[in-house]
């Protein structure tokens, strides 16, 4: 992991899909080619200490190449992980800038861009390696309109977030952590991550994960069906604890007054 420091002016360094760099300075200025026709990222992970007063925020701005335009204006996060994603099914920029910031600086960081065309299937995909310096993976998943479970399990006790990237509506193509359509992200280890989530469209979304710790290992990641509603735990459609998993079915019951 090579460390950078740089200006919009000039020397600006190119993030090179799946390598992994660490800031010398905030902000630093970046320049990437995102792959073409599929979804992109850019995450940055700092440490977060349990005592708040301690803690950093860290920002992503996405700009033109000659950041003279500026497309996504960062929002300050004290997540352990912030990104940004962008769909290149849709977006035209081919060449983008960005200006990480992390506030008070810190020197441990990871910012690293992942790319290439990487897709999932409906049902179960296995296997899916994970590297230490991994700060997020985005894939393409092509959805059609119902409810789906989407899950994340990794192989030991890990730090994960996910969530799923949209580019309907007035995102413009591009998400932050702010816009995503679902997401899931528990405090804490644990041995997986998951939500539900209702699609209206017929699209390529993004299904992106993020790694708060130094995970190292494999993870496995799972587009099924959620099953039928029960309200258990709370009125949020998002909680797969409010679903009751079936074996088989021909049809779904998604309240006592709405069958489909």
């Amino acid at each position: 992991m090579a460390p950078l420091q740089s200006s919009p002016e000039g020397g600006t360094p190119d993030l090179i899909i799946d390598e992994s760099v660490s800031m010398l300075m905030s902000p630093s200025y970046f320049r990437f080619t995102p792959t073409g026709s599929a979804w992109n990222a850019v995450g940055l992970r700092i440490p977060v200490s349990s005592d708040p007063a301690y803690n950093s925020l860290s920002r992503l701005s996405l700009y033109s190449p000659d950041f003279q335009e500026l497309l996504v204006a960062g929002q300050p996060n004290y997540a352990k992980v912030n990104w940004l994603a962008m769909d290149k099914n849709h977006a035209d920029w081919n060449f983008f800038g960005l200006k990480a910031e992390i506030q008070p600086f810190k020197s441990y960081n990871v910012l690293e861009h992942e790319g290439g065309l990487h897709t999932l299937a409906l049902g179960a995909n296995p296997g899916i390696s994970w590297g230490s310096s991994d700060v997020c993976k985005i894939w393409d998943l092509e959805l059609s309109p119902g409810f789906y479970r989407i899950s994340l399990s990794n192989s030991y006790m890990a730090d994960f977030g996910i969530g799923l990237c949209s580019s309907q509506g007035d995102t413009q193509n591009y998400i932050t952590p702010a816009t995503l359509m679902a997401f899931q992200d528990r405090t804490g280890l644990s041995t997986g991550e998951s939500f539900i989530v209702e699609i209206s469209q017929t699209d390529v979304y993004g299904f992106i994960a993020w790694s708060n710790n130094t995970f190292s290992g494999t993870i496995s990641i799972s587009i099924a069906d959620p099953g039928y509603w029960t309200g258990a735990l709370d009125t949020n459609w998002h909680n797969p604890g409010n679903w009751q998993p079936v074996l088989s079915r021909t049809r779904m019951l998604i309240s006592p007054f709405r069958e489909l």
